[in-house]
């Protein structure tokens, strides 16, 4: 009876002992479906629908006729809401760093006036995790 006992507590311990016990790195490595973008633009409203965005499609093509670029993209990622919130993210990977600068500068006082119905917020150095916002939220390449 002992000699079954203590068969049984090795046995244990050997399956004990051969289990990886050491805790789980917590380093954030981040999966495909996360994405970092220079500038979010979010689109929302209170009960009135988003914002037009004419005035922002005009700054862009200004934009890129001043600066000799070709095509701005940018991820349109929703909808998040009822009346058809969403976010307008840009890399700005086809900038120079002046000209990321200079982008950034302008699209604030741009943002800040996109407020015929609903607002719109300007966000930096975003990283959006798309698995993360439901089967709903679709993600749309539009290219300026």
């Amino acid at each position: 009876m002992i000699k079954r006992i203590l068969t049984s507590i090795i046995i244990v311990l050997g399956l004990v002992a051969c289990c990886n016990t050491a805790p789980k790195s917590t380093s954030t490595v981040k999966t495909p479906d996360v994405k970092e973008y220079a500038v979010v633009i979010s689109f929302g409203s209170i009960g009135t629908g988003v914002p037009d965005a004419k005035p922002l499609e005009t700054y862009i093509s200004k934009f890129k006729r001043d600066n000799k670029i070709k095509i701005i993209s940018a991820d349109r990622i929703g909808p998040f809401g009822r009346e058809g919130e969403y976010k307008l993210c840009f890399r700005l990977s086809e900038c120079s760093n002046a000209q990321k600068a200079d982008f950034i500068t302008s699209l604030k006082e741009v943002v800040a006036n996109l407020n015929d119905k609903g607002y719109a917020t300007l966000n930096m150095d975003e990283e959006i995790d798309l698995e993360a916002l439901g089967s709903r939220v679709t993600k749309e390449v539009i290219k300026y």
